[in-house]
């Protein structure tokens, strides 16, 4: 038997590793890969299978936390300004550029006054291109001028769909990624599942939609799908060049969007350096690697105006370094086992020396110091001295950036995601020191060797680095607590290959003495199928009841701030406005309510007169606190030196000190003005019957009349806001119907005729309609037939203070506390009682005793 040699003492090129000709470690049958040649029907059908569940799961975690969003704030029923205000931190400044250049009369105008913005720092103007990572920002506004959408999607709603979307990339991402691992769509499933069930630990886009990270993060993921698709074996050039512009892409996205982008690609880039090191990857790969990193960071350098903290970050000057030194050191893969790590640890001090050479120097050139917070910061943490910077001081302070909480781990024990994460992750630790030195004991062939010997322990790069990807990133997020959305999304990704991946199932088969391709398949297939029908037992009925929790957003504090900042900040007006006061409406708003024993009931309440003016053409609300409205309804006027805004989608008028409001003539405005005006006051709410085929689809608000056939009691979700379901039959459907806030508290029972006005229709997840109130709901109980009926009562009870009479004919009658105060024990004695009963629905108004 013959096999080629390297010749002794030989000098010449390097040899590299070619790990892709081999086959991978510990596995006794050959892969089931897709098929090279051709594609039988039973791959296209698990292609056609695989790929519609992972865009189905990918869309399902989309829904999801646009639910959560949903029901958290009730973000369609609020107005302008709160959905604004919901955008907390630097969510909202992020949103306001989006805002801005919605505003601009031209996109070249709202991008000249990106580049020159004079109000995002004091007495400064800046180019925000440069400064903050916002194209994304910029891209939307103008996708959104373009496409014919504005009739019926809001710019907010545009936004945070986007945002959502994005959600769907990422599942669909580390889905690709545990299938190419695993050559099972099962494993993407499971990682997919896993990732929705572990959100509070893998995601946090449902309350902070606008940070940075929800926009990259989904790049990073699809970047690392497509790194692992590289790093297949046998994979053919022309789809390496393919599969490397989708690297390039994805990385350039992902640098485009983060400011942090630097950092997680040093951290990478040390992945990269490590596995050519230990001979994993060939130096093909490695080079076409870092240069799609250097790439994508140098094209967004150029995007963002040359900024200098680019070219002056850490991981270009070790890239650069890397590959320099790596271009010289021609003999580093040569050599016995000591000798090769001696020329590892030299290379590496070269490498490191060189590296934080180019740094500082590029620093000094550049005059470079908007950066050096965080390596102060780095430095206090590992309490390599303290520091009195404020950025550092202030991030040391801030929990996000303190260590990983344990009961995070807690949670992903809970999901069953812990514990094949951690037998995967040994297993295949282990095996990869193993594969190392045994690499490094190979003379420099390392696992390229031309011999044919059979190895006892062999890793795939694709694994590989998957593998030292999930142990970087786990070191990462255990130093600071923001950065574990870097790692748990993976985390779901390595636990699901440790499941349906053949790597670790063969080691342990071959334990056991039983590793054969039928006992392989069996368990390949029957544990993920397992664990996904206990995840779905015990985690589906708890997702419904997280998805119909309702809560709601109420911040009346800073809705006023925001309208007095809004008047305080817009200029008076010094011209005249001749207007005429339509309407007036007194609104009684509840800021707070109380619990007494079963009842709930308005603690505080705060009286606002709003009024509704018009010059003919625009129309103007006014606020004024208290009941005196600031304008006289039917009364025309003269206004000198008020205010206007419209920063919130409605033009509002101030009165302040200094106006001037003359009362005059009447101004004959047209009939079509006034009624602009009334409906800015109260939107139209037209009767519905119920059998309209756009009922849920029409938009804007509409009544419902109807019996209540169904009546639940009112209840108070966690943000302490009274809530009551109801179902209410109506000419032509019955329809569910919740009531919000003051609406809640109306006195109803089975079987009122009433008029509900103003309901946003929504529907839900199921598929099914339903009704909210809203801000201007009322609740209208229709007089019926006065009856009075002589009624046997048997029985008496006391329900949230209102007293319930029995009758002998199985009849229940509500005696509300006005009628009868007294205390109902003492009628108990008494029965049964003859009462004559005036009532309307079994509803008692009147009640007197018959006489035997």
């Amino acid at each position: 038997m013959t096999a080629v040699r390297q010749r002794k003492g030989s000098k010449g090129k390097e040899p590299g590793p070619g790990i892709q000709n081999l086959k991978p470690e510990c596995v006794a049958e050959p892969r089931e890969r897709f098929p090279t040649g051709g594609f039988s029907w039973w791959t296209i059908l698990c292609l056609i299978s695989g790929s519609i569940v992972g865009v189905s799961l990918g869309l399902l975690c989309c829904i999801y936390v646009a639910t959560l969003h949903e029901n958290d704030l009730w973000f369609s029923n609020i107005k302008e300004v709160e959905r604004e205000i919901s955008f907390r931190t630097e969510c909202g400044l992020y949103y306001s550029y989006y805002k801005q250049m919605l505003k601009a009369p031209t996109i070249q105008q709202g991008l000249y006054e990106l580049t020159h913005d004079n109000t995002t720092e004091s007495k400064r103007t800046i180019n925000i291109l440069q400064r903050m990572n916002i194209y994304q920002e910029v891209f939307l506004s103008i996708l959104y001028r373009i496409l014919p959408i504005q009739t019926y999607l809001e710019p907010i709603y545009f936004y945070i769909y986007t945002v959502f979307a994005l959600q769907t990339v990422y599942v669909i991402a580390l889905f690709i990624t545990s299938w190419l691992l695993s050559d099972s769509w099962l494993a993407g499933a499971l990682s997919g599942v896993w990732y929705i069930l572990n959100r509070v630990d893998t995601t946090r886009v449902e309350f902070t939609i606008s940070l940075r990270e929800n926009w990259s993060i989904p790049f990073f993921a699809l970047q690392v799908a497509a790194i692992t698709c590289y790093l297949r074996p046998k994979l053919k050039p022309i789809h390496q060049r393919v599969v490397l512009w989708l690297v390039f892409v994805s990385t350039f996205c992902f640098c485009l969007t983060w400011q942090f982008n630097q950092f997680v690609l040093l951290v990478q880039a040390l992945i990269i350096y490590t596995l050519d090191c230990l001979d994993f990857l060939t130096a093909e790969q490695v080079v076409s690697l870092y240069l799609m990193q250097v790439s994508s960071l140098l094209l967004v350098w150029l995007l963002q105006f040359c900024n200098s903290m680019i070219l002056g970050s850490l991981v270009l000057s070790f890239i650069v370094s890397a590959l320099f030194i790596k271009h010289f050191q021609t003999g580093l893969k040569m050599g016995g086992f000591v000798i090769r790590v001696g020329k590892l640890a030299l290379h590496t001090l070269l490498v490191l020396a060189l590296t934080f050479t180019i740094n500082y120097s590029a620093k000094k050139v550049l005059q470079l110091k908007s950066d050096e917070h965080i390596f102060k910061f780095i430095k206090a943490k590992f309490g390599f001295g303290a520091t009195r910077d404020f950025d550092a001081s202030l991030y040391l302070c801030e929990e996000a950036f303190g260590l990983l909480p344990l009961d995070t781990f807690e949670r992903l024990a809970g999901t069953v995601l812990l514990y094949p994460y951690l037998c995967t992750l040994s297993v295949l630790f282990i095996l990869l020191l193993l594969v190392a030195l045994s690499n490094l004991s190979l003379n420099g062939l390392g696992q390229a060797s031309g011999e044919k010997e059979d190895r006892t322990f062999k890793m795939r790069p694709d694994v590989a680095y998957n593998l030292m990807h999930t142990v970087f990133f786990g070191l990462l997020a255990f130093s600071t607590m923001r950065m574990k959305y870097l790692w748990t999304g993976h985390m779901c990704t390595i636990a699901a290959f440790g499941v349906c991946g053949k790597e670790v199932w063969a080691l342990y088969l071959r334990v056991l003495h039983c590793n054969t391709k039928t006992a392989m398949r069996l368990i390949r297939y029957s544990v993920p199928i397992v664990i996904l029908a206990f995840l779905y037992y015990k985690f589906w009925p708890r997702l419904m009841e997280e998805i119909s929790e309702l809560r709601e957003f109420y911040d009346p504090d800073t809705v006023e701030l925001m309208e007095w900042i809004s008047m305080e900040t817009s200029p008076p007006t010094t011209g005249l406005l001749k207007c005429l006061c339509v309407a007036t409406r007194i609104h009684r708003r509840a800021l707070s309510y109380s619990t007494i024993g079963m009842k709930i009931e308005i603690s505080k309440t705060k009286t606002e007169t709003i009024s509704a003016l018009t010059d003919g053409v625009i129309c103007y609300l006014n606020k004024k606190e208290g009941s005196t409205p600031e304008f006289e309804e039917g009364v025309s006027y003269i206004l000198q030196k008020h205010t206007l805004s419209n920063k919130f989608g409605q033009m509002y008028l101030f009165v302040g000190p200094g106006s001037l409001k003359f009362k005059t003539t009447p101004h004959n405005f047209s009939e079509a003005a006034q009624t602009s005006a009334k409906e800015a006051l109260c939107p139209p709410s037209p009767e519905m019957t119920g059998g309209e085929p756009d009922i849920f689809s029409r938009g804007g608000h509409i009544s419902l009349r109807g019996q209540i056939t169904e009546f639940h009691g009112v209840r108070m979700t966690r943000a302490r806001v009274p809530i009551v379901d109801l179902k209410i039959k109506c000419l032509e459907g019955t329809f569910s119907v919740s009531l919000w806030r003051e609406a809640a508290l109306t006195e109803l029972f089975v079987g009122d005729e009433v008029l509900i006005t103003h309901l946003r229709p929504c529907v839900q997840e199921t598929g099914t309609g339903k009704f909210h109130s809203s801000n201007y709901t009322t609740v209208e109980i229709a007089e019926g037939q006065m009856q009075e009926t002589v009624v046997e009562v048997i029985g008496v009870s006391n329900v949230n203070h209102t007293c319930h009479f029995l009758g002998s004919d199985s009849q229940v009658y509500v005696v509300p506390q006005i009628v009868f105060a007294g205390n109902p024990d003492d009628l108990i004695a008494r029965l049964p009682l003859h009462l004559s009963l005036k009532h309307v629905n079994r509803r008692v108004f009147q009640i007197s005793e018959v006489s035997e």
